[in-house]
């Protein structure tokens, strides 16, 4: 009742294995747990929460009668964001709840600054290379589709290796203008927001796979462990651009 008069949404479960299952299925964006509960502690609750990847950043704050600095530690030491003790004065703990939400803004502001540095970071190193980058593959392309329609091969292999060097920079040179179009469209501000499930293979592994066959003369070792199950989500094509890199 304190925390809806305050403006916030709130779901409530009185039964501790319940509330994992509910905090991965409604993913709220605090959860305000007690300690001494039947079936599992908050100590074991705050375990679970942070052992699923669905939940394990979901802010978390203990509201226990368990006052001992041992129990404080033992919190903090699990994960917990705050730790309120009974009896609390409702106004302590509405702000001590804003504060996790301020501080959890300022992380992402931070987080947003670092990403628009590393950008124009980039955006001036492609700027200064962009010419060389461009026609090298470009050179490489017109070469190998010169040698081929002018010498005429006879030699399988021979001809396979100038087709495949062709394609190969194709790839190079389609890679450097999708960095263009990306930073092209950030600074106009058409940025893709829309999450979609990742399909794994075509657009992780496959595009790892056409970054190794670029960089085969380099012997580069990849190894690719993907967990049974995992999911992600993002815009999938600049996912894609993201592995590229």
């Amino acid at each position: 009742t304190l925390l809806e008069r305050n403006g916030y949404k709130v779901i409530t479960s009185e039964n501790s294995l319940t509330s994992i299952k509910l905090a991965e299925t409604s993913r709220p964006d605090l959860i305000v747990c007690d300690i001494m509960m039947p079936l599992m502690d908050g100590f074991k609750v705050r375990e679970a929460i942070s052992a699923n990847p669905i939940t394990h950043n979901i802010p978390f704050l203990f509201l226990s009668a368990r006052a001992s600095q041992t129990d404080k530690l033992k919190g903090f030491g699990g994960g917990a964001d705050d730790y309120v003790t009974k009896p609390f004065d409702p106004r302590e703990l509405v702000a001590r709840i804003n504060a996790i939400f301020r501080r959890q803004e300022k992380e992402r502001l931070s987080i947003q600054q670092e990403m628009e540095q590393q950008i124009e970071r980039i955006q001036t190193e492609i700027s200064h290379n962009i010419s060389h980058e461009l026609r090298t593959p470009m050179t490489q392309i017109l070469m190998s589709l010169d040698m081929v329609l002018r010498d005429k091969y006879d030699d399988p292999e021979d001809l396979k290796w100038f087709v495949e060097t062709a394609l190969s920079q194709s790839n190079r040179l389609n890679a450097l203008i999708d960095d263009l179009t990306f930073l092209s469209n950030y600074d106009m501000g058409h940025m893709v927001f829309l999450r979609q499930k990742i399909d794994i293979q075509n657009d992780f592994t496959f595009a790892i796979a056409l970054r190794q066959d670029l960089y085969k003369d380099k012997n580069l070792r990849v190894d690719v462990h993907i967990a049974e199950g995992v999911m992600i989500h993002a815009p999938s094509r600049e996912f894609r651009q993201a592995i590229s890199h």
